[in-house]
């Protein structure tokens, strides 16, 4: 290997924060149904629905950046097409810690993937408090949409607005501090005539346990607690 080989694989190994960081960006604005222009397609006049979206849509903080992007606070954007029409909402999860970082402008919370706040390794390493962050999926459940994060509880938001209610145990299924899974799944294969989301939670602990939850999700009775192990 000749020494300009080396320095290229050198080059190439090296990581760069600023480089990485240039990739990304906060989101500066929250729309509320604006007017998308279509570019490409036709005859979807008769499409009605909404796309829902979940994603890290803060990654920095005066100046200071998360370590990872899945360290930022989730943002829901919402695709509603109405007769073919699209338009676009996106609200952040005004979380807890979503609101206490926004009104000091700085990093208050570690992060699970890295971020650290400010005040050195001894601050960070006796600080075991997380931030839900609420930014890994985004589901329908009964007459709410929820911002699912997996350590922690799922956030309510209003269907339309996107507007931040609040922590919800979902009608009591959960306790104040139980995890609800950021991954469910919809069962539309089941015997039954209505649609299932299928989810779990995790109670961490000296035995940690595994919580199996179904839900119906459809009808009258749609948010019901069906099965519970």
């Amino acid at each position: 290997m000749t020494n300009l080989q080396e320095e290229q694989i050198n080059e190439i190994q090296t990581f760069n924060k600023e480089d990485w960081s240039s990739a990304y960006k906060n989101v500066d604005k929250e729309l509320t149904k604006e007017p998308l222009l279509l570019q490409k397609g036709e005859h979807i006049k008769d499409l009605n629905g909404t796309l829902l979206r979940n994603g890290p849509g803060i990654l920095e903080r005066g100046g200071q950046w998360v370590h990872h992007p899945f360290d930022g606070d989730g943002m829901i954007t919402a695709i509603k097409f109405e007769d073919g029409q699209p338009f676009l909402t996106n609200k952040f999860v005004k979380t807890k810690g979503y609101l206490e970082e926004q009104k000091s402008n700085k990093l208050i919370y570690r992060g699970v993937f890295g971020t650290q706040k400010n005040g050195g390794i001894l601050n960070n390493a006796l600080d075991l408090k997380l931030k839900n962050i609420a930014n890994t999926h985004v589901v329908k459940l009964g007459d709410e949409v929820l911002a699912l994060w997996e350590a922690a509880g799922p956030h309510a938001l209003d269907p339309d607005s996107l507007d931040t209610i609040g922590l919800t145990t979902l009608n009591g299924v959960l306790k104040p501090e139980e995890a609800f899974s950021a991954h469910p799944k919809i069962d539309l294969n089941s015997n039954s005539s209505s649609e299932l989301l299928v989810t779990f939670g995790v109670q961490t602990g000296p035995k940690s346990t595994i919580r199996l939850m179904e839900f119906n999700n459809a009808g009258e009775n749609r948010g019901e607690l069906i099965i519970d192990r």
